[in-house]
């Protein structure tokens, strides 16, 4: 099949690297996890709104605005979404911007409905937290930010080739005025269970709910190690998501083995594992392939020769006998905490 890919390494304003033609075949699967959940349901507000003068030249969206000058008008109060709120310009700037706050770290894809005066390039920044009252958009090379040029009128724009993990969205829109309707990130989650749990202490279910709510936004089409940044699968991070999700998720199962079989195809000559999967990264990180492991629904018991059964079996990934002694280890201390944990909370 013929599929787009890179050839000289040459990024676009957004960040990602302009595609070529390019033969390869390829294999393809059966989905092995659920589809995501998308939900229209969360809501935004509006925390600061003003104008913006450009910084000078810029070679991605996160430049761009990163570089640009910002001056914010005082609001008393956030401004829920959707409205209608129209934003104006002085003399001298270059467009109008706004913050949007989600209210909490949320995973999902971006939902701009904005009206604007002339066809205008729109851009948007996002993070977990603001500096300085901005977003920070560039962090060394790394890009968090993107942009789309609007038509003249309404525009209704949902990004859904790119999910994104934040809490705050900057909007810079290149025009005198501009109309906001709607600004949000549409939850995508990935529909597991939860499992009933009493905990009559408040401060203790706060830390409870914190706990669940993280493990979600950290889990797609695979284990996340963070929502917001690399959204990739580390084998130190999964393996500590597999062993708390068996005491929170009913459907844990089916979603760890398709886990355990992705990371099953990472394994080098070398015989360690890969740095995240799916990759081919130049480094790794070998004590991450002693954490490496399961916990004693697979494994039947605790010894490292159960580990290594299990291993071969369930994902046909061969570990060495030091590597499991590390990971039965780890396990029999990482199951007995998480399950004295809820336990000793539980009414």
């Amino acid at each position: 099949m013929t599929r787009r890919g890179t050839t000289d390494g040459k990024k676009n304003a957004c960040g990602f690297s302009e595609s070529a033609v390019v033969a390869k075949s390829c294999v393809f699967y059966v989905r092995p996890v659920r589809r995501l959940q998308i939900k229209e349901d969360a809501a935004g507000k509006m925390c600061l709104q003003g104008e913006y003068k450009n910084g000078g030249e810029a070679n991605t969206a996160a430049e761009h605005m990163d570089k640009a000058f910002l001056r914010f008008v005082h609001a008393e109060e956030k401004i829920p979404l959707p409205c209608g709120k129209e934003l104006r310009s002085g003399t001298g700037a270059d467009g109008v911007c706004f913050i949007a706050d989600m209210g909490e770290e949320t995973a999902g894809f971006a939902l701009l409905d904005l009206e604007v005066p002339h066809d205008a390039d729109v851009w948007v920044g996002f993070g977990e937290h603001l500096h300085d009252m901005r977003v920070r958009t560039r962090i060394g090379e790394r890009n968090f930010a993107f942009g789309y040029r609007a038509k003249k009128g309404k525009n209704r724009f949902c990004g859904v080739l790119r999910r994104l993990g934040c809490r705050y969205l900057q909007v810079h829109i290149d025009a005198p005025q501009a109309k906001v309707y709607d600004c949000r990130i549409l939850p995508a989650d990935y529909p597991a269970e939860e499992m009933p749990l009493r905990i009559g202490d408040g401060l203790r279910r706060k830390i409870d709910e914190n706990g669940v709510r993280t493990l979600k936004r950290c889990m797609h089409e695979h284990y996340e190690d963070c929502p917001w940044r690399e959204q990739a699968l580390y084998a130190m991070d999964s393996r500590n998501q597999m062993l708390f999700g068996s005491y929170v998720f009913k459907d844990n199962e089916g979603y760890v083995k398709a886990n355990l079989r992705l990371m099953s195809k990472g394994l080098r000559e070398d015989g360690l594992l890969e740095l995240c999967f799916p990759a081919r990264v130049g480094i790794t990180i070998p004590s991450f392939s002693c954490y490496f492991g399961t916990w004693n629904r697979y494994t039947g018991r605790w010894s490292p020769a159960g580990t290594r059964r299990c291993m071969r079996r369930k994902t046909g990934l061969k570990i060495s006998a030091v590597q499991a002694v590390s990971v039965t280890v780890g396990l029999r201390s990482a199951v007995i905490f998480t399950g004295n944990t809820r336990k000793r909370y539980a009414i």
